[in-house]
């Protein structure tokens, strides 16, 4: 996605995605994209990075294994790409952001990158990991 906001994906555009078995990120395509009114939360890393989400975004853990919903991550690490280079960041601050538009995109069960500035980039799920 060009602008890094979720709302402005298709289907069949390449997106920043992360698999469990590769420590980096790397192009996928979006296989899937239903939008839906939300209630949201906007989650910021310790460096700043910000993302809103809805609140039954899930988030894949460092050792992906276990998702932890995002109203929750406060305290915990995510995946973050800022201004390309990969590395997870501590959440600092989870806060309401009311009703939005969202989009839930399916990359085949991997985490995707999205964010409110297209540079800086938080990796999350949109459905639960089997």
């Amino acid at each position: 996605i060009n602008s890094g906001v979720a709302g402005d994906a298709l289907v069949g555009d390449r997106i920043l995605i992360l698999d469990d078995n590769n420590p980096d990120s790397f192009e996928g395509k979006i296989e899937a994209i239903r939008f839906a009114d939300m209630p949201c939360v906007e989650i910021e890393t310790v460096s700043g990075i910000k993302l809103i989400c809805s609140s039954t975004t899930p988030i894949t853990s460092k050792d992906g294994q276990n998702t932890t919903y995002a109203p929750f991550m406060k305290g915990l690490d995510v995946a973050v790409l800022d201004y390309g280079e990969f590395r997870w960041q501590e959440v600092v601050s989870v806060t309401d952001a009311g009703l939005k538009p969202v989009a839930r995109i399916s990359v085949g069960g991997r985490s995707y990158a999205a964010g409110s500035d297209k540079n800086r980039l938080i990796f999350t799920h949109n459905i639960l990991k089997p």
